[in-house]
């Protein structure tokens, strides 16, 4: 961040004032560049895990909706049951969505229509 670019400004400096040779900085070029590389990992790594929760959350939702739909006959009244089911699995995607990203409003979501307020 800048805290590591301000030091990277001043030891530029200080190499030029003092004469210091740039090879006693090799070292910290080669730490600094392994910690970068390690914390991109870290967050590669953390990204890949949500990615992979996020769709699996979307096939076992799709799943069972699916098996719901087979396993009850086609009623006006199992209709209204599987679109009541099916919103509420919307809800509980979109009520975790809000929860990881710390959001209690749910404006967006009644202004696009992805829930209704009922």
């Amino acid at each position: 961040g800048p805290l590591v670019a301000a030091l990277l400004v001043y030891l530029d400096v200080l190499t030029e004032e003092s004469q210091v040779p740039p090879a006693y900085f090799t070292p910290f070029g080669i730490l600094v560049g392994l910690l970068t590389s390690f914390r991109l990992n870290n967050a590669y790594g953390k990204w890949e895990s949500g990615t992979k929760c996020v769709l699996s959350l979307h096939h076992l939702t799709t799943t069972l909706l699916s098996r719901l739909c087979t396993l009850f006959p086609s009623t006006p009244d199992n209709h209204r049951r599987m679109e009541k089911i099916r919103r509420l699995m919307v809800l509980a995607c979109i009520s975790i969505k809000k929860h990881i990203r710390q959001i209690k409003s749910f404006d967006l979501e009644l202004q696009r229509g992805l829930i209704t307020p009922e």
